[in-house]
């Protein structure tokens, strides 16, 4: 995670690893004004970057590598 702006940034995923993911196992990420430092209920939120179009969207889950989101401006799916 970046110091800077406490924003991940996603890792593009192929075409192939694309269309053999399980629906299941992708998560869209929420709409994201500024960047998440807190607690939200009992998840801790984190704004991860998509890297397609660069726009951030927050999990409410914890980014563990290898995880799959789809981005909330272009659609795009990404791993963190």
């Amino acid at each position: 995670m970046s110091a800077e702006t406490g924003v991940r940034k996603g890792i593009k995923i192929t075409a192939d690893e694309a269309a053999s993911l399980d629906p299941q196992q992708i998560a869209v990420l929420l709409p994201d004004a500024s960047p998440q430092t807190e607690v939200e209920g009992q998840t801790f939120c984190t704004s991860i970057q998509c890297p397609y179009c660069g726009k951030s969207g927050r999990c409410n889950t914890d980014p563990m590598p290898g995880k799959y989101y789809r981005c909330i401006n272009c659609g795009a799916l990404f791993r963190s």
